[in-house]
């Protein structure tokens, strides 16, 4: 990055800088010595700043609004460059890419908080209709399979997609056929 009076910023070693001060306040307040701590905070910081900028850009520049006015801490100048390289033809060009890419993938990665919140709902939902689901013993293939389900606005249920189902089922026939040596046909 360039500033107006032709000097650049190295983001990396200030990250670097910020997050040695940060081990050592940690180090610190809780009373030990162990360095561990600092790439936990480091990629925690850096998925919190990302998800911010994901929001911010949503929420903002895609609106044509002012982040200033919300969040004070947002430094002028810092917010009008941000809304140029967020607004320029190559980042619209490689945000439209990256979304056509995504488009592609037949599974999309599902979990995180929303299935943490939900499985209680989906799994017993897809238990009553799919019965070999309720019998998978491991709750990580369970949560396979609640990951993948969709919800249908008529009947109010989550169910799985046919294709994407008989797929799984062939899956879990397969595993269950390899480890036990048994034919399900």
């Amino acid at each position: 990055m360039v500033w107006d009076d032709g000097s650049t910023y190295q983001m990396e070693d200030e990250e670097d800088e910020y997050f040695d001060r940060l081990l050592l306040e940690t180090k610190k307040y809780w009373t030990t010595t162990i360095d561990e701590p600092r790439e936990y905070m480091r990629s925690w910081a850096i998925r919190l700043g990302t998800n911010f900028r994901s929001r911010l850009v949503r929420d903002y520049v895609k609106e044509e609004l002012d982040a200033c006015y919300t969040y004070p801490f947002i430094n002028r100048g810092h917010w009008d460059e941000f809304v140029e390289i967020n607004t320029s033809k190559e980042f619209l060009e490689r945000s439209e890419k990256a979304k056509a890419s995504a488009a592609k993938n037949k599974h999309v990665q599902a979990g995180g908080i929303f299935l943490k919140k939900k499985k209680h709902i989906i799994l017993p939902q897809l238990e009553s209709v799919y019965k070999e689901i309720k019998s998978l013993q491991n709750s990580r293939s369970k949560l396979y399979f609640a990951g993948r389900a969709k919800y249908d606005k008529e009947t109010q249920l989550y169910e799985l997609e046919d294709d994407s189902y008989l797929e799984d089922r062939n899956l879990v026939n397969d595993c269950i056929i390899y480890l036990y040596k048994i034919d399900f046909a």
